[in-house]
């Protein structure tokens, strides 16, 4: 599987992730798209990306979702960095439940990704 895959099936696919994933991803990652997509074009029967990629545009839903998925990375590690997390319960936690004794809740909004 060594097709080379056409800008304007690499604008299509960028625009699909775009749509659906809000990944951005660039003309000039075109290895990446290769890389992630040739078990994808394998698994479905697919002679090459470049097909796959024609085959999508015709929006079949299940195909679209199986490809952003592969395009994208499913897992966070929201959790990957410890120590904050255990500041948070050892100092923070206990000032914020000893400044709001008289409440029940404590309410926290986390901005990650």
């Amino acid at each position: 599987m060594n097709s080379k895959i056409r800008p304007e099936d690499q604008a299509f696919l960028a625009a699909l992730l775009r749509r659906r994933s809000g990944l951005s991803i660039t003309l000039e990652r075109s290895q990446l798209v290769k890389r992630r997509l040739e078990p994808v074009a394998s698994r479905h029967g697919f002679k090459d990306v470049a097909e796959l990629l024609r085959e999508l545009r015709k929006g079949t839903e299940s195909l679209c979702q199986t490809v952003t998925d592969a395009m994208t990375i499913n897992d966070t590690s929201f959790f990957r960095d410890q120590e904050p997390f255990d500041r948070f319960r050892e100092i923070m936690l206990p000032n914020l439940a000893s400044a709001r004794q008289h409440k029940k809740t404590i309410r926290i909004w986390c901005a990650a990704w």
